[in-house]
Protein backbone atom coordinates (compact mmCIF):
# COMPACT_ATOMS: atom_id res chain seq x y z
CA UNK A 1 0.00 0.00 0.00
CA UNK A 2 2.81 2.31 0.72
CA UNK A 3 4.27 1.89 -2.72
CA UNK A 4 0.93 2.82 -4.29
CA UNK A 5 1.12 6.07 -1.87
CA UNK A 6 4.48 6.98 -2.92
CA UNK A 7 3.43 6.75 -6.79
CA UNK A 8 0.66 9.26 -6.48
CA UNK A 9 3.00 11.86 -5.71
CA UNK A 10 4.69 11.54 -9.11
CA UNK A 11 7.89 12.04 -7.81
CA UNK A 12 10.30 9.23 -5.67
CA UNK A 13 11.01 11.09 -2.49
CA UNK A 14 14.61 11.15 -1.16
CA UNK A 15 15.04 11.23 2.08
CA UNK A 16 17.98 11.39 4.33
CA UNK A 17 17.93 9.14 7.69
CA UNK A 18 20.12 10.57 10.34
CA UNK A 19 20.60 8.25 13.38
CA UNK A 20 23.43 7.36 15.16
CA UNK A 21 22.18 3.85 16.31
CA UNK A 22 23.15 1.52 13.47
CA UNK A 23 20.22 -0.72 14.41
CA UNK A 24 17.76 2.15 13.87
CA UNK A 25 19.23 3.28 11.11
CA UNK A 26 19.28 -0.02 8.67
CA UNK A 27 15.46 -0.61 10.33
CA UNK A 28 14.33 3.23 8.98
CA UNK A 29 16.05 2.90 5.71
CA UNK A 30 14.96 -0.43 4.65
CA UNK A 31 11.38 -0.04 5.76
CA UNK A 32 11.76 3.20 3.68
CA UNK A 33 12.99 1.77 0.59
CA UNK A 34 10.48 -1.44 0.55
CA UNK A 35 7.84 1.90 0.43
CA UNK A 36 9.97 3.14 -2.92
CA UNK A 37 11.72 5.47 -1.64
CA UNK A 38 15.47 6.50 -1.90
CA UNK A 39 17.37 7.12 1.20
CA UNK A 40 20.81 8.27 2.16
CA UNK A 41 22.10 7.98 5.56
CA UNK A 42 24.13 9.86 8.00
CA UNK A 43 25.31 8.09 11.32
CA UNK A 44 26.42 11.98 12.71
CA UNK A 45 25.45 15.40 12.07
CA UNK A 46 28.48 16.51 10.55
CA UNK A 47 27.73 13.79 7.94
CA UNK A 48 23.89 14.94 7.48
CA UNK A 49 25.35 18.17 6.82
CA UNK A 50 27.19 17.09 4.44
CA UNK A 51 24.31 15.43 2.73
CA UNK A 52 21.30 17.10 2.89
CA UNK A 53 21.49 19.21 0.08
CA UNK A 54 20.34 16.50 -2.43
CA UNK A 55 17.47 15.47 -0.74
CA UNK A 56 13.54 16.41 0.20
CA UNK A 57 13.67 15.46 3.11
CA UNK A 58 15.34 14.98 6.54
CA UNK A 59 14.38 12.45 9.21
CA UNK A 60 17.19 13.65 12.03
CA UNK A 61 17.51 11.62 15.22
CA UNK A 62 17.14 14.42 18.35
CA UNK A 63 20.10 12.90 20.32
CA UNK A 64 22.72 12.73 18.28
CA UNK A 65 27.01 12.60 18.78
CA UNK A 66 28.41 16.27 19.66
CA UNK A 67 25.64 18.28 17.94
CA UNK A 68 22.29 17.94 19.02
CA UNK A 69 19.55 17.08 16.37
CA UNK A 70 18.53 20.67 17.44
CA UNK A 71 21.86 22.09 16.21
CA UNK A 72 21.34 20.36 12.78
CA UNK A 73 17.97 21.49 12.47
CA UNK A 74 19.48 25.23 12.78
CA UNK A 75 21.84 24.96 10.20
CA UNK A 76 19.72 23.50 7.74
CA UNK A 77 16.95 25.49 8.40
CA UNK A 78 19.89 28.62 7.40
CA UNK A 79 19.38 27.24 4.02
CA UNK A 80 17.03 28.80 1.86
CA UNK A 81 14.93 26.16 0.34
CA UNK A 82 16.11 23.45 2.23
CA UNK A 83 14.65 20.42 2.81
CA UNK A 84 11.87 20.05 5.37
CA UNK A 85 12.70 18.10 8.66
CA UNK A 86 11.02 15.68 10.91
CA UNK A 87 12.14 14.78 14.35
CA UNK A 88 12.32 11.50 15.58
CA UNK A 89 13.34 10.55 19.15
CA UNK A 90 13.45 7.81 21.50
CA UNK A 91 12.40 10.73 24.36
CA UNK A 92 8.98 11.18 23.13
CA UNK A 93 8.55 14.08 25.58
CA UNK A 94 6.09 17.10 24.26
CA UNK A 95 8.68 19.34 25.39
CA UNK A 96 11.29 17.80 22.93
CA UNK A 97 8.34 18.19 20.01
CA UNK A 98 7.29 21.85 21.09
CA UNK A 99 10.66 22.73 20.71
CA UNK A 100 11.37 20.69 17.14
CA UNK A 101 8.66 22.68 15.80
CA UNK A 102 9.52 25.81 17.49
CA UNK A 103 12.88 25.16 15.44
CA UNK A 104 11.24 24.76 12.40
CA UNK A 105 10.79 21.14 12.05
CA UNK A 106 7.40 20.41 10.50
CA UNK A 107 6.65 16.94 12.37
CA UNK A 108 7.87 14.46 15.04
CA UNK A 109 7.92 11.08 15.54
CA UNK A 110 9.02 8.99 18.60
CA UNK A 111 10.48 5.63 18.27
CA UNK A 112 7.79 3.56 19.84
CA UNK A 113 7.17 0.34 19.12
CA UNK A 114 5.15 1.18 15.66
CA UNK A 115 7.08 3.80 14.42
CA UNK A 116 8.32 2.03 11.50
CA UNK A 117 4.95 1.23 10.69
CA UNK A 118 4.07 4.68 10.55
CA UNK A 119 7.05 6.08 8.84
CA UNK A 120 6.63 5.92 5.36
CA UNK A 121 3.36 7.81 6.17
CA UNK A 122 4.78 9.99 8.35
CA UNK A 123 7.52 11.03 5.66
CA UNK A 124 4.89 11.35 2.62
CA UNK A 125 3.28 13.53 4.68
CA UNK A 126 5.84 15.85 5.41
CA UNK A 127 7.22 15.89 1.69
CA UNK A 128 3.79 16.80 0.57
CA UNK A 129 4.20 19.77 3.13
CA UNK A 130 7.23 20.52 2.16
CA UNK A 131 6.04 20.14 -1.56
CA UNK A 132 2.87 22.71 -1.61
CA UNK A 133 5.50 24.94 0.72
CA UNK A 134 7.47 25.17 -2.19
CA UNK A 135 5.05 26.04 -5.36
CA UNK A 136 3.62 28.31 -3.31
CA UNK A 137 6.68 30.26 -2.60
CA UNK A 138 7.14 29.78 -6.51
CA UNK A 139 3.23 31.17 -7.26
CA UNK A 140 4.14 34.30 -4.98
CA UNK A 141 7.36 35.14 -6.97
CA UNK A 142 5.18 34.74 -10.17
CA UNK A 143 2.38 36.78 -8.94
CA UNK A 144 4.88 39.74 -7.93
CA UNK A 145 6.28 39.21 -11.39
CA UNK A 146 3.33 39.50 -13.23
CA UNK A 147 2.16 42.31 -10.66
CA UNK A 148 5.48 44.58 -11.12
CA UNK A 149 5.91 43.81 -15.09
CA UNK A 150 5.71 46.21 -17.21
CA UNK A 151 6.38 44.25 -20.44
CA UNK A 152 4.46 40.74 -20.88
CA UNK A 153 7.31 39.19 -22.71
CA UNK A 154 9.32 39.72 -19.65
CA UNK A 155 6.77 37.44 -17.86
CA UNK A 156 6.36 35.12 -20.33
CA UNK A 157 9.70 34.36 -20.70
CA UNK A 158 9.48 33.69 -16.72
CA UNK A 159 6.54 31.56 -16.51
CA UNK A 160 7.87 29.35 -19.41
CA UNK A 161 11.49 28.52 -17.37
Amino acid sequence: METATVARTRHRISVLVVEDSMDHRMLMERRLRDAGMEVVAAATGEEALASFADVDLVLLDYRLPKFSGLEILRKIREVSGGPSVVMVTGMGSTDVAVEAMREGAIDYLAKNPGYLQALPNVVERAWRHHDLARRAGELQRLALLVNSATARADVFKEIVV
